[in-house]
């Protein structure tokens, strides 16, 4: 069972930590990286097909580093920002 886990989405340049526990999810986006609350249920963690917008899993070090090391690029593609 998936308690908490770490996910990015590209169109909205953000990368999101859902914890299914409590319930919540936090986000943060690019270029500000303030954590803010999100619906859990929200387009921004579930995606829209509509958009191609499908938000996939990334690692907790990946969700810690962005907008410090890596950010989006074109299409999802990760890239150093160093």
């Amino acid at each position: 069972m998936i308690i908490m886990y770490y996910i990015s989405n590209y169109i909205e340049e953000a990368v999101i930590k859902v914890d299914e526990i409590n319930n919540i999810s936090i986000a943060k986006k690019y270029p500000e990286l303030k954590e803010y609350r999100v619906s859990i249920d929200g387009d921004m963690v579930k995606g829209s097909f509509d958009y191609h917008n499908i938000p996939r899993q990334i690692t907790k070090e990946e969700y810690d580093t962005y907008g410090i090391t890596w950010k989006h690029g074109k299409e999802d593609i990760k890239y150093s920002i160093l």
